[in-house]
C-alpha cells in the first residue's frame, strides 16, 4: 500500500510539473510571419512559437504582409502568456497566445487575416469567428476565391516536384534521340568502303 501511495504521489508531482510548464510567459523579440514568432523567457531561453489552431497566409500569398504586421503591432516587444498545447515537428511550441485580455488566434480570425486550421481544430468559437469575417468580407475574405495556406503549400510542393522531374527528364537524352553508330561512308586506299563504325554526323570515321 505504501508503495502504491508513493507511486501515486510521484505521478501527481510529475503531472503538476508538466502542467506548470504548459504556461509560459516571455517577451516577444521577433516576428517571423503572421502565425509564428519568438519569445525570450526569464532564463534567457529563446522559444519559437506557432499560434495554435489558425493558419495565416504564406509568404507571397495576398495578405501575408498584413497578417505579419498585425501580429507585430499586437505583440512585438511585449510580454505575452502562452498556453502551450504541444510541440510540432519543427520544435515550435504550438500555443494559444494571450496579450492583455486578448487571444491572438481569435484576433487574427476577427481581422480576416487567418483561417481556422480545421485539420487540427474543431473549435466552434474559432470557426464562428472565421465565418463572421468571411460573411462581412473582412481582410483576405474580400477575395471570394482566397486559397487556404495548406492548399497553397500543397500546390507549391506539387509544382516543385513536377519541375524537378521535368528537369531530370530533360537532362537525359532520350534513347530515340541518341546517335546510332553506322558504317563509315569513306573509302579505303584500295577503293573499298571503310568497315569502321561512326556516330559522326558527317557519316565518316576518325580516319576519313
Amino acid at each position: 500500500m505504501k508503495l502504491k501511495g508513493f507511486i501515486l504521489t510521484i505521478i501527481i508531482l510529475i503531472s503538476f510539473v508538466i502542467n506548470a510548464q504548459d504556461d509560459v510567459k516571455g517577451k516577444v523579440v521577433a516576428i517571423t510571419d503572421g502565425d509564428t514568432f519568438k519569445i525570450l523567457i526569464q532564463d534567457s531561453t529563446l522559444i519559437r512559437v506557432r499560434v495554435a489552431n489558425i493558419d495565416c497566409p504564406e509568404r507571397k500569398q495576398p495578405f501575408s504582409i498584413k497578417a505579419k504586421q498585425f501580429t507585430s503591432d499586437a505583440i512585438f516587444d511585449k510580454e505575452v502568456e502562452l498556453k502551450v498545447i504541444k510541440k510540432d515537428c519543427y520544435s515550435r511550441s504550438i500555443a494559444y497566445v494571450f496579450y492583455g485580455d486578448k487571444n491572438l488566434s481569435k484576433e487574427l480570425l476577427k481581422a480576416g487575416l487567418a483561417w481556422h486550421f480545421v485539420k487540427y481544430s474543431d473549435d466552434n468559437i474559432l470557426q464562428s469567428l472565421e465565418d463572421e469575417a468571411k460573411k462581412n468580407r473582412v481582410g483576405l475574405w474580400i477575395d471570394t476565391k482566397a486559397i487556404a495556406p495548406w492548399e497553397w503549400r500543397s500546390s507549391n510542393k506539387k509544382t516543385a516536384k513536377e519541375n524537378l522531374l521535368t528537369g531530370l527528364t530533360s537532362s537525359k537524352t532520350p534513347k530515340s534521340q541518341k546517335a546510332k553508330a553506322t558504317q563509315c561512308t569513306g573509302k579505303t586506299k584500295s577503293g573499298k568502303r571503310c568497315k569502321r563504325k561512326t556516330k559522326n554526323a558527317n557519316g565518316r570515321c576518325y580516319q576519313h
